[in-house]
């Protein structure tokens, strides 16, 4: 487990080398964590993890400002908030399945 996610943070850094962000990372990862009671904004199915995270960087049609994936169901599911427009919405799961993705590279101040 610990050299898939040494595996990940590689993927993520490399792929991820020319985007200019102002932190020092593209995406913040979290597990045991959701945005509930909010309605998504798009579903795929059949996603790996690495295509969820490419779906919300280049989403095209509404500022994608966090994504969620399912690693049981391959299903990945993205929103235009995150736990910073909606706190109160940031909450914590008991589902092992679930990984919370944050987009770290919105350019300039979009809120909503």
């Amino acid at each position: 487990l610990f050299i898939y996610f040494l595996f990940f943070l590689f993927f993520i850094c490399q792929l991820f080398s020319e985007i200019s962000c102002s932190y020092h990372w593209a995406i913040d990862s979290l597990r045991f964590v959701q945005l509930e009671g909010i309605k998504w904004k798009k579903l795929f199915e059949n996603l790996t993890e690495e295509e969820c995270v490419l779906a919300c960087l280049n989403e095209n049609q509404f500022i994608c400002r966090s994504a969620s994936y399912n690693f049981q169901t391959n299903e990945c599911m993205l929103n235009q908030h995150d736990r910073r427009t909606s706190p109160y919405a940031f909450k914590r799961v008991a589902d092992p399945n679930l990984y919370y993705f944050e987009n770290q590279c919105i350019k300039g101040k979009h809120w909503l």
